[in-house]
């Protein structure tokens, strides 16, 4: 009917804002000026071609600067090979299995291509004793100079994070730059020294780090921090790059009457010899250990394991093991220098 045309053409017609409806005469172009600044005010606005009314005040979410989809973690955990000993393995766990520590992954923009997790955090609820193992090459990363750095300065740490898709390396004072923006965005984020921060990266050399991505993620990131298995996987897969698989494992013993959990995830594919070749890893511990004795044990542990597979004899420029222990397993403090075999049941030293 006639009624009905006229009121679909009222419902349906274009917005004032289209071209449909454009003039050139100056009562248009003062009613177009009046519309758009109450738009710019949050005022009532009349979608083109749509019937519906935005109210003011509501706004679209824009859009995240994170993703923890299932299509962000989809390569499988690595089959868990740990060698019989005085512990009992956790074939599932991970760097979230230890007392006190939460994990989180997600995809934040920072690789070249695909949508695989690219940015991860390890972190402590407490001050956690930290030791490290760092490449041998004469060229190190930014991260790499910067962690030594701190931990030549302090013995404890709170959070380790993790990027894939830059390795920050060959980036000069202007990458060093970077890696300090990163920790401070993180730092004040969490309400923490930046002094607590340590940082390691993996990627393409000579890339500087895209800050933006950075700057937006890191404070949606922080709040999905969690102590769960899979917060821990999610960490796991972030940091990997061309690896087939995530690598996370975790242990438990008995340490002065005490039950002592270990955890810990690394990645590294192509390169893994000599001395760490092209590796990350982070490992988390809750046994009470003096910072002296914790740091000989990572390195000994790191020697004896990740510096004795040998692939193509290559070496890199951000290899790098950060061990945290937050000592809430409420054992008495490892504090014996250890040199020689260490009774980890009776904590004392068997002959040197």
């Amino acid at each position: 009917s006639g009624a009905h045309s006229r009121c679909f053409r009222r419902r349906c017609a274009p917005s004032p804002f289209s071209p449909e409806r454009t003039s050139s005469s100056p009562v248009h172009a003062v009613r177009m000026q009046s519309r758009s600044a109450s738009a710019a005010r949050g005022g009532w606005l009349r979608p083109r071609h749509s019937c519906a009314l935005i109210k003011p005040g509501v706004r679209t979410a824009p859009p995240r600067a994170i993703s923890q989809t299932a299509d962000n973690f989809k390569i499988k955990p690595a089959p868990v090979l740990v060698p019989e000993g005085d512990w009992t393995v956790d074939a599932a766990g991970n760097v979230c299995s230890a007392k006190g520590f939460k994990a989180t992954g997600a995809y934040c923009g920072l690789r070249r291509s695909g949508v695989k997790a690219d940015l991860a955090l390890v972190a402590a609820d407490v001050d956690s004793v930290v030791g490290g193992t760092f490449t041998q090459n004469v060229m190190c990363a930014a991260p790499v100079l910067y962690c030594k750095d701190v931990m030549s300065r302090k013995k404890t740490a709170r959070v380790v994070m993790t990027n894939a898709g830059m390795a920050n390396a060959a980036t000069g004072d202007a990458g060093y730059a970077d890696a300090l923006e990163t920790v401070k965005l993180l730092s004040t984020e969490m309400g923490i020294p930046a002094d607590d921060v340590l940082v390691q990266s993996t990627g393409v050399i000579g890339m500087r780090m895209k800050m933006e991505a950075f700057r937006t993620a890191i404070p949606e990131l922080v709040p999905t921090l969690g102590s769960s298995l899979e917060d821990g996987n999610r960490a796991a897969v972030a940091i990997t790059t061309t690896d087939l698989v995530s690598k996370s494992v975790a242990l438990k013993m008995t340490l002065g009457g005490k039950e002592v959990n270990l955890g810990g995830m690394c990645k590294g594919s192509g390169m893994i010899h000599p001395n760490m070749a092209t590796m990350l890893g982070v490992v988390t511990c809750d046994a009470s250990v003096d910072a002296e004795v914790w740091q000989g044990m990572v390195k000994r542990a790191s020697v004896a394991s990740f510096n004795q597979i040998t692939v193509d004899g290559d070496t890199s420029t951000n290899d790098c093991v950060i061990g945290l222990a937050s000592g809430l397993a409420g054992n008495a403090t490892v504090s014996i220098s250890l040199c020689g075999v260490f009774d980890h049941r009776t904590l004392s030293k068997r002959n040197c």
